[in-house]
């Protein structure tokens, strides 16, 4: 006899966690907290209310929500119904929610009360009903309340589990060089990213992880996913707040937190941050926007051992730069996870050989379905090699040392060729971050009658900062080879345009600075 138990899914540890781990709290945002027993009932209740609609599995469930307890619940509970989860960044305009919900033909929406009006747009232009939006807390005029759903709805568990190639979550693209494409992820593909990510960053049942990155974005999912698969504690902040995180990190013993750079530097330049107690901190995974070697260092010295630079696609899988790889492989994004494999190929697609520069590819278990409505995007994506296996393009230029491990020197899109030279514009971002009163700084290419593109730098200067432009360029080309000097600088009085992880929008800048403009 064949012991046929079906196919392993992400909702099986979530019913597996309510049965062993009931009294156990499972997720936490502000006076909100819920254990593991209340979780599992709630999420069935949705789940059948979703059910209970007509909903039908693939069906998908669109959400502009704050990330607290209702984002995972509602989540969680439209796995459960065979739902395809789509969040959408509450940053993002109504117009382009409105696009992002079509795009997703989405069935069934849920918002937090902050966003009722963008949600009522979407519920107008898709026409949908009042029993297919539910606002998450309170009530709203043409929304169902999440309350009153989980009080009448029935608890029994799912008499479905979703399977293997159902389609997990659509993940819009940051739109960095323009506009958003939906990334599509399977059961499969969702839960060897999960079991992957848990044992590299040592993500346990005892875990207290904390994350305070928007619910659209795919380093939230990467984390929260882990933490309920195993079991651990997920505490969530609506709001990135430099001192309330350390309040919480301290007082609730956090283990893991996910952050992104600029989140990074707000927390060390916290005056309370020397007088904290990280006794009991484990894993700082660092990632989702470019990690400056400045403050990489400075996140060595101030949390030693934690460090983990995490790199990544959302279409796949990465790299991870470990604690033990420090200081010797710091300008590297470390080597790839298991079961991921990087080459490097030439502008004619032919790959080249190990240590040398050109776009990275990459393969692996954790690759997405494909771009939503866009097969010439997945077209363009795949590269194959001899033995015909898929690798998909990153869009990055870097090169992979003899060692493993990878390393980032810009993307594509911004790379400037100048005088037939290739030069990265994230180096001379690096250099001319060095430079006293410098905040901030972006290199972007200009058109210039001899060269073809020159390196035009816009600078935003640290408050109270006297230093010219001037000053600047000279600081940076004194440090700079002659083939990488900058062309001109520009003061720049506001922050740079950032999307949900801190990654810079070069496109528009580009947008902003270069109409028409020949140096």
């Amino acid at each position: 006899m064949t012991l046929d138990r079906g196919p392993v899914v992400f909702t099986d540890y979530i019913e597996a966690n309510a049965r062993h781990l009931s009294r156990r709290t499972v997720v936490v945002s502000g006076e909100r907290s819920l254990s593991w027993s209340e979780f599992n009932e709630i999420t069935n209740r949705l789940a059948n209310h979703f059910i209970s609609l007509g909903l039908l599995p693939g069906n998908r469930l669109g959400l502009v929500v704050n990330p607290d307890t209702a984002f995972v619940e509602v989540s969680i509970a439209a796995l459960k119904a065979r739902l395809c989860v789509v969040p959408m960044s509450p940053l993002s305009t109504t117009e382009t929610l409105v696009r992002l919900a079509k795009d997703a033909n989405i069935k069934v929406l849920a918002v937090s009360p902050a966003y009722t009006a963008q949600g009522t747009e979407i519920k107008n232009q898709l026409g949908l009903s009042i029993s297919h939006c539910m606002v998450m807390q309170g009530s709203s005029e043409g929304f169902s309340e999440f309350d009153e759903v989980i009080r009448t709805a029935s608890a029994a568990d799912l008499t479905e589990a979703p399977m293997p190639q159902d389609e997990f979550n659509i993940i819009y693209s940051s739109g960095t060089t323009g506009t958003p494409k939906g990334v599509v992820h399977t059961h499969y593909t969702r839960l060897m990213n999960m079991l992957s990510y848990a044992h590299r960053y040592g993500i346990r049942h005892d875990s207290v992880v904390i994350l305070s990155t928007t619910s659209s974005t795919n380093g939230s999912w990467v984390n929260m996913l882990p933490t309920l698969m195993t079991g651990g504690k997920l505490i969530l902040m609506p709001k990135f707040d430099a001192e309330k995180m350390l309040d919480i990190m301290e007082r609730d013993g956090v283990t893991h937190a996910f952050l992104v750079p600029t989140q990074i530097k707000g927390i060390f330049e916290s005056p309370s941050f020397a007088l904290r107690d990280f006794s009991k901190f484990k894993v700082l995974i660092a990632g989702g926007s470019k990690f400056p070697s400045a403050l990489k260092r400075l996140a060595m010295e101030r949390w030693p051992g934690r460090l983990h630079e995490l790199y990544g696609m959302t279409e796949g899988s990465g790299t991870t730069l470990y604690p033990s790889d420090l200081p010797e492989k710091i300008d590297s994004v470390g080597r790839p996870i298991a079961g991921t494999e990087f080459r490097v190929i030439g502008e004619d697609g032919v790959e080249l050989p190990q240590g040398q520069v050109g776009e990275l590819v990459m393969r692996g278990v954790a690759i997405m379905k494909g771009y939503l409505n866009r097969p010439e995007a997945d077209a363009e994506l795949v590269w194959r090699d001899p033995r015909g296996r898929l690798f998909i393009r990153t869009g990055d230029v870097g090169r992979v040392d003899d060692e493993g491990y990878v390393y980032i020197m810009d993307r594509q899109r911004d790379m400037i060729i100048s005088g037939g030279i290739n030069v990265f514009a994230s180096d001379l971002e690096d250099v001319i971050r060095l430079c006293p009163g410098v905040q901030d700084a972006a290199v972007i290419a200009a058109l210039h009658e001899k060269w073809g593109e020159t390196p035009l730098a816009i600078v935003v200067l640290e408050p109270g900062a006297t230093i010219t432009a001037e000053e600047v360029l000279k600081f940076s080309n004194d440090k700079l080879g002659k083939f990488q000097r900058l062309n001109s600088v520009i003061l720049r009085n506001s922050l740079f345009p950032r999307n949900d992880l801190g990654k810079l929008m070069k496109r528009m800048l580009r947008d902003e600075y270069l109409a028409g403009q020949k140096l």
